[in-house]
Formats: structure tokens, C-alpha cells, sequence
């Protein structure tokens, strides 16, 4: 189980009607700045789950904002994926998926491949899906600089053939310190 000592929590929630879909989406990442030595890489891990939706949540990550020369990597990439949405099988481009979930008073036995289990605070556990930013530092940055990441998710619900239903768009930020 990963316990995150500073988390912090976003819920995007939009719902339009009472029988529409509704996209109740969050994610969290250990807060606080990542500390990186010119020349070398590091991993922020962000966590995505949905615990108050009714459907599955479709995720692409894309870099918004970074230093043009640094190296970022999204982990899962942006892939192609088939869905079954209403009987037909649809393409689509993602990153990760989620489905809905819920507040675990007691550690869940049964984990989902691909998803790990979060305390965001004692006596609450969440399954969620991890993604990853690799950053790479060059060699040649000032010690001391800070630096901002931005991570844009964009998320949505599916409905008859594979059209949008609900869409928002959250963004993580990400501070790193040059040490």
C-alpha cells in the first residue's frame, strides 16, 4: 500500500442531467517539489481514480508546460485502444482508463492488475491507477533554478458509438528544484 505523507486530492465533477453519465474523476500525487542534480532523471507518480462516477473514465496525458530542452516522458503513453461502447468496437487514442470505484474503510485483498492501493488518510483506502513522469535534467542546469511542470489530463466518459458524452480537462502541476 502506498501511503502518501502530503496528497494532494482534485475531483472534477460534471453532470448534466439525472440519467446522463457522470465524470467524477481525481487524481493525486505526493505534493511538496522534486529535487534533481543537473544531468540526471527522476519520477513523479500521479494517481488517478473515481470514486463517485457511474462510468468508466477514458484518460490522455499530454506535457502542457516544460522546459524545452528537458526530457519528459509520460508513462503509459498516449496509445491506441479498442472499446466496446453500446455492441460496437471503437479505436480510440488514450493513456489510461479508469473505472468507478469507492472509499475503502479497510485495505481492499483483491487489487486489479495494473492499479495499486492509496491512503490518502488514515482509515481510507482508494484503488487508483498510476501514471509516471519521467523527467530528465540536462547536465548543464543551474543549480538553485526552480522549475514548473505541467501535466494536462483530459478526461472522457463515452457513450454511443464512442462519441463524447462528458469531457473536462484537469492539469497537474509539478515544481522541481535544481540541487
Amino acid at each position: 500500500m502506498k501511503k502518501l505523507p502530503f496528497l494532494l486530492l482534485i475531483y472534477i465533477s460534471l453532470s448534466s442531467f439525472a440519467s446522463a453519465p457522470t465524470l467524477n474523476l481525481a487524481y493525486a500525487w505526493e505534493s511538496g517539489e522534486l529535487k534533481i542534480a543537473p544531468g540526471n532523471e527522476a519520477v513523479a507518480k500521479l494517481y488517478f481514480f473515481n470514486v463517485t462516477g457511474d462510468s468508466i473514465t477514458h484518460i490522455t496525458l499530454s506535457v502542457k508546460e516544460a522546459p524545452a530542452n528537458w526530457g519528459i516522458e509520460l508513462q503509459p503513453p498516449v496509445h491506441t485502444v479498442t472499446v466496446k461502447i453500446a455492441g460496437e468496437l471503437i479505436e480510440r487514442q488514450e493513456s489510461l482508463y479508469v473505472e468507478p470505484s469507492q472509499i475503502f474503510t479497510e485495505r481492499p485483498e483483491n487489487i486489479p492488475n495494473g492499479t495499486e492501493v492509496i491512503s490518502p488518510k488514515a482509515g481510507q483506502y482508494i484503488i487508483a491507477k498510476p501514471a509516471l513522469v519521467k523527467i530528465k535534467i540536462p547536465a548543464n542546469e543551474i543549480i538553485g533554478k526552480e522549475f514548473t511542470i505541467v501535466i494536462s489530463a483530459l478526461e472522457e466518459i463515452l457513450e454511443q458509438k464512442g462519441m463524447v458524452a462528458i469531457n473536462a480537462v484537469g492539469e497537474i502541476t509539478l515544481k522541481v528544484k535544481i540541487v
